[in-house]
């Protein structure tokens, strides 16, 4: 490999790193590698640098390409608010067919000559969603959009434009029947529905130009998965839950996300008054430890806006750091069932 061109890479992977904000998840999925990543960012990238340049016999698998693998994991895996279409009819197929031929032509090369690295906020070019990345596995499919947003301030003197970049990830698993459109929790509340929309566009699009057109599909509703998960005690440890009754000011909330030994189903929560109102949960966070990690934690929130949940709806959910991509599916496998 070129030297500008490795040099350019290992930028690119570095800043990539810090851009995830992740870096706690990141030296969870890296250690395995045996790269050494401290808390702070500056000596992170010493470390990380210093251990791809002295190669050694003792970390044969401290490599550049397992770095960027890591990266990867962070990035498709890392922490999402999940949108899930179901689909019918074969569509898995043929839309599996159609990602696997995509060409060069059909990325946009502003963000994939820089992946995994970001855009820096003076940004000059248009908001949207763009395709940047394809990952394929043994088992799946992966889109990575990058995802700009413009937002304005003023210092004073003058209106001043700044740019953010994320990414958002189109997950197809195979033989499942449904698509995944992942949105990385970074992303601004009021930017998500936003977000949300430009990415099912642009996928649309780029099925429609390869002569596959549906509508949208329906979203899977996760509105029964909510007490599901709660009253299951063999699931994890409810971190958090919120108990409503029909009445809109008798929320109960349930909650200590410091305490691991904490779980709010080990909670009684009783209408008192003569109304007799009996409390379900509405919103849930179940986490699961992962295995040598202290600072970071699986979860797997269920929580829809209570307008929402009152109609019966939950059309989102987020799933945080995973122990694997497998163990990723493995959750949404069994959320999904919880949910019909």
């Amino acid at each position: 490999m070129d030297m500008k061109v490795a040099q350019a890479s290992r930028t690119n992977l570095l800043s990539g790193i810090e851009k995830t904000e992740e870096l706690a998840y990141f030296r969870f999925l890296s250690k395995k590698y045996g790269f050494t990543v401290p808390n702070d960012w500056d000596k992170a990238k010493k470390g990380i640098d210093d251990t791809l340049n002295k190669a050694s016999s003792l970390l044969p698998d401290a490599t550049e390409g397992n770095l960027a693998v890591a990266l990867e994991d962070t990035i498709v895996n890392s922490s999402a608010v999940f949108q899930v279409w179901q689909l019918q009819g074969g569509l898995t197929t043929k839309i599996s067919s159609i990602l696997n031929k995509l060409t060069e032509s059909e990325f946009v090369n502003t963000f994939r000559s820089i992946y995994p690295n970001r855009v820096d906020e003076d940004y000059r070019g248009s908001e949207g969603a763009f395709l940047t990345e394809k990952y394929t596995y043994s088992n799946a499919i992966a889109l990575v959009y990058s995802l700009i947003n413009k937002k304005k301030s003023f210092d004073g003197e003058k209106i001043n434009v700044n740019a953010s970049h994320n990414f958002a990830i189109v997950y197809l698993p195979f033989n499942k029947n449904r698509i995944e459109i992942r949105l990385s929790t970074q992303l601004d509340r009021n930017k998500r529905e936003y977000a949300l929309k430009s990415v099912k566009i642009e996928l649309l699009n780029l099925l429609g130009e390869n002569k596959l057109k549906f509508q949208f599909p329906e979203n899977i509703n996760f509105y029964n998965a909510i007490e599901s998960c709660f009253s299951d005690d063999k699931l994890g440890r409810a971190a958090s839950a919120t108990l409503s009754t029909d009445e809109s000011a008798s929320d109960a909330i349930l909650k200590n996300l410091n305490n691991r030994n904490y779980c709010a189903r080990t909670q009684n929560v009783t209408d008192t008054t003569d109304k007799g109102h009996v409390y379900t949960c509405r919103s849930v966070q179940i986490r699961w430890d992962l295995p040598n990690e202290r600072k970071c934690q699986t979860e797997l929130r269920i929580e829809p806006h209570k307008y929402k949940w009152e109609e019966g709806v939950c059309d989102q959910i987020q799933i945080k750091h995973p122990k694997s991509r497998f163990e990723l599916d493995r959750l949404m496998d069994d959320a999904i069932k919880r949910a019909q």
